[in-house]
């Protein structure tokens, strides 16, 4: 847990930034309330974290904006907001890798992809979205 709370340290609006210096007060706090509530009610936590891009935080960001979109809100989600908001809600937090600003998490698949359906995304690539 202190190895997450360090790593949590180093977060900034874009992701993991080697020279951020955190603060919650960078983040908007109704925005991150949502983005939790959405969390709460969608996402579930698996015991381990798998190293899949669906289970990164960047794919999983786009996935709740197009949630939000799908039920009339614009509402755009920062990379670190939604990592500081997966901390909150209990998930396990791990860098991609040593320079990466995206984080893997303890996500279950199977959740990602009913949020992905409740919010029309068609399939669990993320591919299109980084046009």
């Amino acid at each position: 847990m202190e190895k997450t709370r360090q790593l949590i340290e180093t977060l900034g609006k874009t992701g993991f930034e080697d020279s951020a210096h955190f603060s919650p007060n960078v983040f908007d706090n109704d925005v991150l309330s949502k983005v939790r509530m959405v969390i709460r009610d969608n996402l579930t936590r698996t015991k381990t974290i798998r190293n899949l891009e669906y289970t990164q935080s960047y794919p999983i960001k786009h996935k709740i904006e197009k949630y939000f979109k799908s039920i009339g809100v614009q509402l755009p989600v920062w990379n670190g907001l939604l990592i500081y908001a997966m901390y909150l809600e209990g998930y396990k937090v791990r860098r991609v890798g040593t320079t990466s600003l995206n984080a893997y998490f303890n996500v279950s698949t199977v959740s990602v992809r009913k949020l992905m359906a409740k919010s029309g995304c068609d399939n669990l690539t993320t591919k299109h979205l980084r046009k």
